[in-house]
């Protein structure tokens, strides 16, 4: 069996200009990630899939593979992480050994190499088609509501705002820092949330995704403070 690291690292991001080798430490996000995944001595090999010769540079250079420019097909909006991970798959020749894609973000700096080796057991465990890592909602999201435009709670969503949240069940979400899958299952299905898709639960720690300018700040701070604190044990 083959387990390899699979980044996509496209150099293309609206909210937040080169997000993915944004520096903190003095390191591109993508470089921590890469650091990280070399410390976890499992993977035969870590991919960056990238359509930018700069990304392509910097992962070269921190010890990744770059096995040629990602097509301009799957760099645009509209180019999903399956499409991605498929077309990589595609191209993997290895038919006498399971390979297992561990897909992870440059952005996901906050993921350690404990969490890492905790999935993927995890994954190895049973005939999972997936596993995603998922945070639990603090609050019902039965109990939202919207609001009109003078500020006043619209009548539609006020169903089931007198009911106790404990009435509620626990509700869960994708928090899109790693996903792991066979070659085979990446190949075949057409999405990872399936009804055998595993869901590991990280609600218990500081996971936080960046999507708007000021989570980098946000994670920048969490990060540094982790990073302290690995320096004084």
């Amino acid at each position: 069996m083959q387990i390899i690291a699979f980044i996509p690292a496209r150099s293309g991001s609206k909210r937040i200009k080169n997000k993915n080798i944004f520096k903190i430490n003095r390191k591109p996000l993508l470089v921590h990630v890469i650091e990280m995944l070399k410390k976890t001595n499992i993977f035969k090999s870590i991919i960056v899939s990238t359509d930018s010769s700069k990304i392509k540079k910097i992962a070269l250079k921190s010890g990744a593979s770059v096995p040629s420019l990602r097509k301009k097909s799957l760099s645009d909006d509209n180019a999903t992480i399956m499409d991605v991970v498929k077309d990589y798959c595609l191209s993997i020749k290895s038919p006498k050994k399971k390979v297992i894609i561990f897909c992870i973000f440059p952005t996901s700096i906050l993921i350690n190499k404990t969490l890492v080796k905790r999935a993927i057991n995890k994954y190895l465990e049973k005939k999972y088609n997936f596993l995603i890592c998922v945070r639990k909602f603090n609050h019902p999201i039965e109990r939202s509501f919207t609001i009109n435009k003078n500020r006043i709670i619209e009548k539609k969503t006020l169903k089931n705002l007198s009911k106790n949240t404990q009435s509620f069940e626990k509700r869960y979400f994708d928090l899109g820092q790693f996903y792991i899958g066979s070659k085979e299952n990446w190949i075949k299905n057409k999405q990872i949330f399936t009804n055998n898709t595993y869901c590991f639960d990280l609600s218990a720690h500081s996971i936080f995704d960046i999507d708007e300018p000021n989570d980098l700040n946000v994670v920048k701070a969490i990060f540094l403070k982790n990073f302290k604190s690995a320096e004084k044990k």
